[in-house]
């Protein structure tokens, strides 16, 4: 079953951003930089299939590119579509009560974690299709794999998401927690060292 987020917390997040009340949610977490590619978003924004939001971990007063990225989409007369949250710590509440959590980056992540934690809590995840993100949708959620670079393809795929009524079920693999991971690594360093 889906990850349920905290009533407490949730009910604090609502009356800090009641504009989200009644409204789906697409998240995209993590820091912003360019390369993390919001802009690819554009299309989505510009659909008018529904009238879900995209959320921001940032903050426009507080962040240069978060700032220049407001600019952008109110140039694009999409703001409305967008609130911006600030950074989170709470963020596997936050996956929780997001209904898509979507990954643009346009450089391959090595890891791709947040895309992982949020299909750890139950909440479908679309993204583009390389680095470790590649390696974990394959695992665990396929649909959600979208061609690099395409944007029509990103929205669509979103949109499919959020207007599905199956609720995915996903059991993350042992290969993909971090013990494993260390342990690997380790066991590498290892290798590579008796090999000299």
């Amino acid at each position: 079953a889906k990850h349920e987020a905290d009533l407490m917390w949730m009910q604090k997040f609502y009356r800090q951003h009641h504009q989200l009340v009644g409204h789906k949610m697409v998240l995209m977490a993590g820091r912003l930089s360019a390369l993390k590619g919001a802009k690819d978003l554009l299309t989505w924004l510009q659909s008018t299939d529904n009238d879900a939001k995209l959320v921001f971990t940032a903050d426009p007063e507080h962040n240069l590119y978060a700032a220049k990225l407001f600019h952008f989409f109110k140039q694009h007369q999409v703001q409305h579509r967008i609130v911006w949250i600030g950074l989170q710590t709470c963020m596997a509440d936050l996956y929780a009560i997001a209904d898509v959590v979507v990954s643009a980056s346009k450089k391959p992540e090595s890891f791709g974690r947040t895309v992982l934690e949020a299909l750890a809590v139950g909440t479908p995840v679309v993204a583009y299709n390389h680095g470790g993100v590649a390696e974990i949708l394959a695992e665990l959620y396929p649909q959600g794999a979208v061609s690099f670079g395409n944007t029509q393809q990103l929205s669509d795929k979103i949109n499919r998401a959020l207007n599905s009524e199956q609720q995915p079920m996903f059991k993350v693999p042992d290969k993909f927690l971090l013990k494993n991971m260390l342990q690997q690594t380790e066991q590498l360093y290892r290798e590579c060292c008796h090999a000299e």
